[in-house]
């Protein structure tokens, strides 16, 4: 019983010095900031250069969707997927409700229509479709997918610093943070 909460409580303590400690900046994008402006580079090395943060962004994505409802205002979103409503594939349908527009074939046509200043896109999304709308002028932001809680993070703060709000990615992911070892004292339990 003593060994049990001996291993409980360094498992702890190991795990808040994690949490305490920060998720660290070494995996996120290269961000210049100058005096008129910023300069993103996405993952597929594409150089982006922003005057001012974007306030017209729509999303090609479910998961972008997600992130930029937790991130930023959704006065500042033009379109999530067509897929934001639906509570069996998206975590925030309710919140979707406050951005009236939908991405439903990712055509050209159809984004044109909507004037984004900004585009997120998956790393998985065809190349062609990336870029065409490239083709047409328009800022397209490709991350990378995530498919660890690490990759997940990166992601939140790759699309922090693309939509111009790094402090709002830091305090999505401390969020998560406290989550996690919530839910791993409750699991020892």
């Amino acid at each position: 019983m003593f060994n049990k909460k001996i291993s409980f409580m360094a498992v702890f303590i190991i795990l808040l010095s994690i949490v305490l400690s920060g998720c660290g900046r070494e995996n996120t994008p290269t961000v210049s900031v100058g005096s008129n402006g910023y300069t993103v580079i996405d993952s597929t090395g594409q150089k982006l250069e922003f005057t001012d943060p974007p306030k017209r962004i729509a999303s090609l994505s479910v998961s972008v969707d997600e992130i930029l409802l937790d991130l930023i205002p959704p006065d500042r979103i033009v379109a999530l997927t067509g897929y934001a409503d639906d509570p069996g594939i998206s975590a925030v349908p309710d919140k979707a409700k406050a951005v009236k527009g939908r991405i439903r074939s990712k055509s050209i046509e159809e984004i044109i229509t909507l004037a984004p200043d900004l585009l997120i896109a998956p790393d998985w999304l065809s190349g062609n479709i990336i870029e065409g709308l490239k083709g047409v002028g328009l800022k397209v932001y490709v991350f990378k997918t995530p498919s660890t809680i690490a990759e997940i993070k990166k992601a939140i703060n790759d699309i922090a610093e693309v939509t111009g709000d790094r402090s709002a990615g830091d305090n999505l992911i401390e969020k998560m943070d406290k989550k996690e070892l919530i839910l791993f004292i409750l699991s020892e339990r």
